[in-house]
């Protein structure tokens, strides 16, 4: 299913707002396999995981992991978790952006 989520999911290059998007790959999380987005944000480097949505039950937003931030959001039935250690209210913000469904307006 998951495999299926990626073949569907449209990356979206945000450069204009600072977020380049320079490539993506699938991996396992938690495992399962997911579709990564790779993106820049100055000199940070974002890795957003997405997968569909497992469940609807609240997680921590945002987190700190082994010194990189982790930020999780849902939209578009699907689960959104970005990892960087770009400041974390930046990371929050750009993980509920790329989650929200009118994105490319």
């Amino acid at each position: 299913m998951a495999l299926r989520a990626a073949r569907l999911l449209t990356a979206q290059d945000l450069a204009n707002e600072g977020f380049t998007l320079i490539g993506g790959r699938l991996v396992y999380l938690e495992r399962r396999q997911v579709a990564t987005l790779v993106y820049r944000y100055r000199k940070h480097t974002i890795d957003v995981f997405v997968r569909p949505e497992t469940s609807r039950a609240p997680r921590s937003a945002l987190r700190a992991v082994r010194g990189f931030n982790v930020a999780r959001s849902n939209g578009q039935d699907m689960d959104w978790l970005a990892v960087s250690d770009a400041e974390p209210s930046v990371l929050s913000a750009f993980v509920q952006r790329l989650a929200r469904k009118d994105i490319t307006q």
